[in-house]
């Protein structure tokens, strides 16, 4: 084989090639979307199921600063849930109560909580206590606190 055709050959071949691992990217990062959606939906079964048992009811605060506030139209809000829960389905909650903005808001393109909101219960920071795993109990307040500017 000649040394022209097989420059064109693999001329033909480095498009196609960048356009399968482009295409593999973008359906890695959809899975990874369509899966924490999964788990959100899960989550909020859950609750929905064990409100429906008539359980005691336990209430919690939540406090919303600046964007989320104009997201949720209020400053703060009280919920009730029949069972304990982490920081981590509260916000899995407030995400399908509130939709696409506040998830976006909240949540990296991992699925994660974004690194420069800051969590509090009952004023403390999530460093001093669980982690988003920390349990809820009766009577906590949470604020999602976006980052401060000034000078």
């Amino acid at each position: 084989m000649d040394c022209g055709a097989e420059k064109k050959r693999t001329m033909r071949i480095l498009p196609l090639a960048s356009s399968v691992t482009i295409i593999l990217i973008k359906t890695s990062i959809l899975l990874t979307h369509l899966n924490n959606i999964r788990k959100r939906t899960a989550i909020s079964d859950r609750i929905r199921k064990s409100k429906r048992r008539g359980k005691n009811q336990m209430k919690i605060t939540v406090r919303f600063f600046t964007v989320l506030r104009e997201i949720t139209g209020k400053k703060e809000e009280k919920l009730e849930f029949t069972n304990s829960i982490t920081l981590n389905e509260l916000l899995d909650h407030l995400s399908r109560r509130y939709g696409r903005q506040f998830t976006d808001y909240v949540y990296n393109a991992n699925g994660k909580p974004r690194s420069y909101l800051q969590f509090l219960i009952n004023g403390k920071g999530l460093t001093t206590l669980e982690d988003f795993r920390t349990r809820l109990k009766e009577g906590d307040k949470v604020a999602i606190i976006p980052p401060v500017g000034g000078g």
